[in-house]
């Protein structure tokens, strides 16, 4: 026995040179330098093969486990294990190989479409800023998705499934039933990259083929806008409340921008030297990496507005409560608490438009602009990347007038003309 185990704990513990340790019956410990100094210790079987086609056997190195992790007393464990596979036939390495495939096939057959989703999210979020989005992301599987087919085994997930999801709100909810679908499908996806659905094909595109179009059944309803003729009493109203939400909301009405744009404004997109707010481009809608940044020009309403926010020790989020960014159902909510039913926040981009329009206060290309609309063809923007920044900065002023004195200041044919 002794010609066996030829070490000693207390050897294994101490041996600091870099070398091979034989304890007897093919077990060795490794000791390897490490960069930056000390030395890695672990522990290798050196058995010999089955014969091959050939005839020859031929030796193969197995790894044990790294000590202290793997014990002296735990490496003849399983040195004497794989000795036994050995002389039954079996080759160890081989034998470790199929024992892994099998509880990756057993971790397939077990994990959830949630288990799926909750990896999915975790590395989506990386790449994410702030965490409206993994709210919007969990709460709406939460309560559409998780219910129905969330404890499926992602395996078992069919078109049938996805559909008893979506089907339902298909038509009463487009835009979330759509963003669910997406979803489910971009969790499908995540789990064939994995290998964990070893289904063929990804069920979400398929049942996205047998739902009508959104445009087929479901007529288009604009966000209710208020009148701009009610404007200026609203925005008395609004600024009698000291609440973020409320100077959240009455900056998106002075920029004419969208909610998402207003409510994740930073301070360092803002420049009051230069009376400007620069939105990057990744936060402006449309195919994320293709929108140039959107300049705003602030009036001295909108300028006055943002010196009280950083008077009030506001930093960072323009516009947050308790430190945190506002929600993005705050505007919603603000209105509501105030009773105002005939307006919506991205209605108030509406109200500026018609506003601008009808009293031809600027050029529909400057109001486009303002309203960071596209114009043109592609060729065009490629070559008219202006920002128009004088006549918009002009038209902004006016608007802020308008909402301060319920009336059209001045002339404005020479800001129609620019």
């Amino acid at each position: 026995m002794r010609a066996i185990h030829r070490l000693s704990a207390r050897k294994v513990e101490t041996a600091k040179a870099p070398r091979r340790l034989h304890d007897g019956g093919g077990l060795h410990l490794q000791i390897t330098p490490r960069i930056g100094g000390g030395v890695a210790k672990s522990w290798e079987l050196r058995y010999q093969t089955l014969p091959q086609p050939d005839g020859k056997r031929r030796w193969h190195w197995m790894g044990l486990g790294p000590f202290p992790d793997v014990s002296l007393a735990r490496a003849r464990e399983k040195a004497a294990e794989a000795r036994e596979q050995r002389r039954n036939g079996v080759d160890p390495l081989e034998a470790r190989a199929r024992a892994k495939t099998g509880r990756i096939a057993a971790a397939r057959r077990t994990r959830t479409l949630n288990d799926v989703f909750a990896a999915c999210l975790a590395d989506r979020e990386a790449a994410w800023k702030g965490s409206v989005s993994k709210e919007q992301w969990n709460g709406e599987w939460r309560r559409y998705v998780s219910p129905i087919i969330g404890e499926t085994l992602i395996n078992d997930i069919t078109v049938d499934d996805i559909k008893s999801v979506v089907h339902p709100i298909w038509t009463t909810m487009p835009v979330l039933a759509d963003r669910a679908l997406s979803r489910i499908e971009k969790v499908i996806d995540y789990a064939i990259a994995s290998g964990w659905r070893l289904a063929e094909g990804n069920p979400a595109q398929r049942t996205r083929l047998l739902l009508p179009k959104h445009s087929e059944v479901h007529r288009v309803e604009h966000y209710a806008a208020m009148a701009a003729a009610d404007l200026p009493a609203f925005m008395v109203q609004l600024r009698t409340l000291k609440s973020p939400a409320a100077a959240g909301l009455e900056f998106t009405i002075l920029t004419a921008t969208r909610s998402n744009e207003a409510l994740g404004a930073t301070w360092e997109e803002i420049d009051l030297t230069n009376a400007t707010w620069t939105v990057a481009g990744e936060r402006m809608k449309g195919r994320k990496g293709k929108t140039r940044p959107h300049v705003v020009p602030l009036s001295p309403q909108a300028v006055a507005l943002l010196k009280a926010r950083k008077s009030a020790g506001a930093s960072g989020l323009v516009f947050t409560k308790k430190g945190r960014r506002l929600s993005r159902n705050a505007f919603c909510n603000l209105l509501r608490t105030m009773k105002v039913e005939n307006a919506t926040p991205h209605g108030f981009r509406s109200t500026f438009s018609s506003w601008a329009n009808d009293h031809e206060v600027a050029t529909s290309d400057t109001i486009e602009v303002a309203l960071a609309h596209k114009i043109g063809d592609e060729t065009s923007r490629a070559y008219n990347r202006g920002k128009r920044q004088d006549p918009r900065r002009v038209l902004m002023q006016r608007w802020a007038d308008f909402i301060d004195t319920g009336g059209l200041v001045g002339n404005v044919r020479e800001l129609k003309r620019a």
